[in-house]
């Protein structure tokens, strides 16, 4: 699954990307128990400190004001305003304190009630005052309101207290259970969000890093490709900006190498197909000289009948030869050219020389390069035929197999052995190891370089042959109908 166009960015944006993915989710997590730890803390603490002032309060309060309420009943101490209105005063304070800081609703009607005790304890206390300071028995009144009133209110205040404490004591203890059970979810919650993200960065650091090597390897066997002179092949195209350049770049040099390999290839090939044309041009004149020389011989013997048939032969053979300058011709042609060129050797070597041409109907309009048998029956002639004692016959066929086309040129001459087919079979190789051969390894090259240049290294030229028996050599080139001549 592919991630919204998450391909086409930066590495740099990816690893970002990354960082922001693994991090942020944990970085919230940890807000939100952190935000969690401190609500509770604060809202226990909130509890414990009032509890700790509703106990103190509860402790100190109803001892020290009963005390110095008696103490002023008795007549042991003097009434002083100001210490008693501070105790009140504090009294005031904690218990606004303690309905403030009350979390329950019952507490904060406990903290009312309260209120008004010690507003209750300001009036008795206030009744005291005034009557010490009547004149009269005042003991008496004193000491029922001390009793009665006093000493009941301080003894509400502090089982309101008490009851209060309660309360937040119970609050506390529902607190703290409900913190447990959040600390437990809060850990399994962390086990599941840690495994996510894990997982989650697992498969990020997996596609990113793939993303990165991929288009690497693809670069190293494109490389690899190239080197071994694959110049078509192409990196595809990158998910990542940085490496998307560098394939890009690759692909343009590589383009532009196979274009100039394709040039280099091509010029090649141009320069080779010109060296055959002067070879084969090189073939002809060799071929004109000797028949001119049976002409003349013929001439001298009265032969006029004979000089003309040669004559018209050699003009035929010429005419088709040149073709006003194209290379291909068509088979029907070429066979016309081949009956030509033999015949006109038949007068020369009429002793030892017979010949048979069938090359069926259906080629007659297929396209062949012309002077493509001629070299192969002059082999035929001059190093079968000759070197062999008696007549000799040369027998050419030709014939289709799907689309391809076969001649052959089969002479029952003298033949050659392993060794010299080996050797023939490298000259059509290598043109350059001339030897005893001598023109007989030219001209089967130039034939079969022609083919391969003109048709592919598929097609060319085979040779079969048996010391005593005589020679065949194979021509394979594809069928190709071509109703006019044309130039390479």
């Amino acid at each position: 699954m592919r991630i919204i166009k998450y391909l086409g960015i930066s590495l740099k944006t990816k690893m970002r990307t990354l960082m922001f993915i693994a991090i942020i989710p944990l970085l919230v997590f940890v807000s939100y128990l952190i935000f969690q730890v401190g609500t509770y803390s604060d809202y226990y603490n909130t509890i414990y400190k009032s509890i700790s002032v509703a106990n103190d309060f509860s402790q100190k309060f109803k001892n020290e004001y009963d005390y110095s309420m008696y103490q002023i009943v008795i007549g042991s101490s003097n009434f002083k305003r100001e210490e008693i209105s501070q105790k009140l005063e504090d009294a005031y304070n904690k218990v606004n304190y303690l309905r403030k800081s009350a979390l329950m609703p019952e507490n904060k009607s406990t903290t009312k009630y309260m209120k008004d005790y010690v507003d209750s304890l300001k009036r008795s206390t206030e009744i005291i005052k005034v009557n010490l300071e009547a004149d009269g028995p005042k003991y008496d009144k004193n000491l029922m309101i001390l009793d009665n009133d006093i000493r009941t209110t301080t003894t509400m205040i502090t089982d309101s207290i008490q009851k209060y404490v309660y309360i937040e004591t119970f609050q506390m203890n529902k607190v703290h259970n409900k913190i447990e059970v959040e600390r437990k979810r809060n850990v399994t919650f962390t086990c599941i969000i840690f495994a996510v993200l894990f997982m989650v960065t697992l498969v990020l650091v997996e596609f990113i890093s793939h993303s990165i090597t991929k288009p690497i390897k693809n670069l190293c066997i494109s490389t690899k490709l190239v080197g071994n002179g694959d110049f078509t092949t192409r990196v595809p195209d990158s998910e990542s900006d940085e490496i998307a350049m560098l394939t890009t770049s690759f692909n343009t040099m590589i383009e532009k190498i196979g274009s100039l390999v394709e040039d280099v290839k091509l010029e090649q090939i141009n320069l080779r197909k010109t060296e055959l044309k002067l070879m084969q041009a090189q073939i002809n004149p060799h071929f004109l000289y000797n028949t001119l020389d049976t002409i003349i011989w013929l001439a001298e013997g009265n032969k006029t009948k004979d000089v003309i048939q040669m004559v018209s032969a050699l003009s035929r053979f010429f005419r088709i030869a040149l073709s006003k300058g194209y290379d291909y011709i068509s088979i029907k042609e070429e066979e016309m050219l081949i009956r030509s060129y033999l015949q006109i050797q038949q007068y020369r070597y009429q002793d030892i020389l017979e010949y048979e041409i069938n090359i069926s109907e259906k080629l007659e309009n297929c396209s062949i390069l012309k002077l493509t048998l001629q070299p192969i029956v002059e082999n035929a002639l001059y190093h079968g035929i000759k070197n062999k004692r008696g007549m000799g016959k040369i027998i050419i066929e030709g014939y289709c197999q799907e689309d391809t086309v076969y001649l052959k040129v089969k002479d029952n001459g003298i033949g050659m052995n392993q060794e010299q087919i080996e050797k023939i079979r490298r000259l059509l190789v290598m043109p350059k190891e001339e030897d005893a051969l001598g023109q007989k390894g030219f001209g089967l090259f130039n034939v079969n370089e022609r083919i391969k240049l003109n048709f592919g290294t598929e097609y060319g030229l085979d040779v079969k042959s048996e010391y005593g028996v005589g020679s065949e050599f194979t021509i394979c080139i594809p069928k190709i109908t071509q109703n006019r001549h044309y130039n390479i």
